[in-house]
């Protein structure tokens, strides 16, 4: 099946200017992988099953979806597919690794 890449979570505005290439590691040998997982877990995963940064990660995703649908509903807006789904991911996936907030703006660049 090849990588999945979801639908472009590899922002520019997430990784330019850290010394991050996102790209590099789609060719990556298994070898190459079993290294890198183990910080790509760190950084994004959820901990242990019942572990305190597993329920720490569970409620962050479940407030800010909820966050993230309320925002639209008081502003009389519509979830933008894939768009603002998208912006929305990144805010998440952002707020998980470096531990701070960007706006859906910013998600979207």
């Amino acid at each position: 099946r090849g990588h999945e890449l979801g639908t472009g979570f590899l922002s520019p505005y997430l990784w330019g200017g850290r010394g991050i290439e996102p790209y590099a590691s789609l060719g990556i040998d298994p070898k190459q992988h079993a290294a890198v997982r183990p910080a790509l877990e760190k950084m994004w995963g959820t901990g242990r099953k019942n572990s305190a940064e597993h329920r720490q990660t569970e409620e962050m995703v479940r407030a800010s979806v909820r966050a993230f649908l309320a925002d639209r509903k008081k502003n009389g807006l519509s979830v933008d597919m894939p768009g603002d789904v998208m912006a929305w991911a990144h805010q998440l996936l952002y707020k998980k690794a470096f531990k701070r907030d960007l706006t859906l703006m910013e998600g979207k660049v």
